[in-house]
């Protein structure tokens, strides 16, 4: 799989679940990625962050579908102490 790493720095914006990774931001990318190729997200430490799909030719290199740590915090839901009728 293609390999995507940041520069530094730039994890903290993924790590708060920012979904798009700019072109500037991109310290290494390994592999010949062609648009719309599913890619590997790391950190500049070479950490995993996610995945995401690529486009070579634009500002916004990567999008990301998923994150590491992502979905619902436990107990964001809960559920009603009461049923209504």
């Amino acid at each position: 799989m293609i390999e995507v790493r940041l520069r530094p720095g730039v994890e903290k914006k993924i790590k708060a679940f920012f979904q798009w990774v700019y072109n500037l931001e991109i310290e290494d990318i390994k592999g010949s990625p062609k648009p719309g190729d599913l890619v590997k997200v790391l950190d500049s430490k070479k950490k995993f962050l996610g995945y995401g799909y690529i486009n070579p030719n634009t500002k916004i290199m990567v999008r990301l579908l998923f994150q590491r740590g992502g979905g619902a915090k436990q107990g964001a839901y809960k559920r009603p102490n009461k049923v209504c009728p």
